[in-house]
């Protein structure tokens, strides 16, 4: 299981992890001047926890792991989970509101923006996914890649 981790999620957390590193640097330096970064960092992180999703639940361990699941499954999960995350985003900036007198909910609007880029994020990472997933079955991996085989070995110029 640590190896599933190892190969899997280490490599698709780095987007969140990115997106959760550069808002705690943008709260310091440049929220305050700049209100619209926080809209796009909603989206980011959006976008950041669908691709981790969708790396979770596509990787090679994953029919072991969670079974065979349709495409549609998939990118609903993805969906889900990243608004998931994004409410308790939500809950996360009340609270430091009220701890710590931060003032980073500017009231309901605010709050219901940040949870729709959050969506939107996640919803446009599933239809890319889904997508490039139906171009992949269309092309074939010959296709695609000319100099590999279908088990994606390269030919032998020989």
């Amino acid at each position: 299981m640590r190896i599933l981790f190892y190969l899997v999620y280490r490599r698709a957390a780095l987007g969140p992890v990115l997106v959760l590193g550069a808002h705690f640097l943008f709260i310091i330096t440049i929220y305050g001047r700049f209100p619209w970064v926080s809209d796009l960092m909603h989206l980011a992180g959006g976008f950041a926890m669908a691709l981790f999703f969708l790396s979770a639940f596509t990787g090679r361990e994953s029919d072991r792991i969670f079974g065979k699941m349709s495409g549609l499954t998939v990118a609903l999960m993805a969906i889900s989970l990243t608004t998931m995350v994004a409410v308790f985003w939500e809950f996360a900036e009340w609270t430091a509101d009220n701890v710590f007198g931060t003032h980073t909910q500017l009231g309901l609007n605010d709050t219901m923006s940040d949870l729709l880029l959050g969506l939107t994020g996640a919803v446009a990472v599933s239809l890319l996914h889904a997508f490039l997933a139906r171009n992949r079955r269309k092309s074939g991996p010959s296709q695609a890649c000319p100099g590999r085989t279908k088990d994606h070995r390269v030919r032998s110029s020989r």
